[in-house]
């Protein structure tokens, strides 16, 4: 298990959580800035199919981990294993790998639908939400904004890969949300 993070890699951590990220700034990932603006941003993208279901995330995830997912999720795969083990990733990690999250776990059915930020502890709490890790906002017309608490994750007592846990979490948390629009919209 990976150890804490000490007082001082912690303010760094929070300290990088509040930059724009770019594809050539920051921890190294392989992506593209499209991939990145994909996931920060509704305007970049154009509406997806809403045909989403439980189902289809389960068979995603059933191919990626029992031997029989495709070229791209492998390689999706092998990006994500390097990321997470990687100790000099940062704050702006999960979001260049939030395409390869989206991609073997819910086969992209989240672009177009959740942009993911980083947010303080403050400014969930100005917004009725207690002391958590990150949430899930649903916006309007079926999408949600996921916040990733930098001053929660980023304590003395967790380490970086509590990130990768929230963030995932909360990943699935908005499909549940979109899979409840869909049964109010087709009632």
């Amino acid at each position: 298990m990976p150890s804490p993070l000490s007082a001082r890699a912690c303010q760094r951590m929070i300290e990088l959580s509040k930059y724009q990220v770019k594809v050539n700034t920051g921890s190294w990932y392989p992506c593209t800035q499209r991939d990145i603006d994909d996931y920060e941003s509704f305007t970049s993208i154009r509406r997806q199919d809403s045909n989403w279901s439980m189902d289809d995330a389960l068979f995603n995830l059933t191919q990626a981990l029992c031997g029989r997912p495709s070229r791209r999720t492998k390689e999706a795969l092998d990006r994500l294993y390097h990321a997470v083990c990687d100790p000099s990733c940062g704050p702006d990690t999960i979001i260049k790998a939030f395409h390869d999250i989206d991609l073997t776990l819910f086969g992209k059915t989240l672009r177009g639908r959740v942009i993911v930020r980083w947010t303080t502890e403050a400014f969930l709490r100005r917004r009725g939400r207690g002391p958590v890790y990150g949430v899930t906002m649903h916006k309007s017309k079926g999408r949600s904004t996921i916040y990733l608490n930098a001053d929660r994750i980023f304590d003395e007592n967790h380490s970086k890969d509590q990130m990768w846990r929230v963030v995932i979490h909360e990943a699935v948390v908005s499909q549940g949300i979109f899979t409840t629009d869909l049964i109010v919209t087709l009632n």
